[in-house]
């Protein structure tokens, strides 16, 4: 599988982010037909439309090199949501999110501060 570097998987939050702006209330909220609709009239290049993963649902591979955290209410790995939404309705740069338990960590900081932040700690890095 192919995996993207950081630099490809900001441009496509971006791509997918205008999609949802511009088309998302033309499709039912579809982001899937709204990033469709978006890459036929307006995207400058071609993308997929989809990204092939091992998991539905999960963060795209850019953070398979750096370890996950555990989430503290099962123990399991913890996957990053970007523009998570809370149950009050605001939208948080990022999550991390149990994929057992459902919990869900809200986060003010943007994924690449995370990133960065993980590239200079070699704590982050799998062994």
């Amino acid at each position: 599988m192919k995996k993207m570097t950081f630099e490809e998987f900001q441009k496509r939050l971006i791509e997918v982010d205008n999609a949802r702006k511009i088309f998302n209330n033309l499709t039912g909220n579809n982001i899937t037909r709204s990033f469709a609709a978006y890459q036929e009239i307006l995207a400058s290049e071609q993308m997929a439309e989809t990204i092939s993963s091992e998991q539905a649902n999960r963060t795209p591979e850019i953070l398979d090199d750096y370890l996950k955290k555990k989430c503290p209410e099962c123990g399991l790995d913890m996957s990053m949501r970007v523009r998570a939404k809370d149950e009050e309705g605001k939208i948080w740069p990022t999550a991390w999110h149990c994929t057992g338990c459902f919990a869900m960590y809200y986060s003010d900081k943007e994924f690449g501060e995370i990133m960065r932040e993980a590239q200079r700690d070699s704590r982050w890095l799998k062994k």
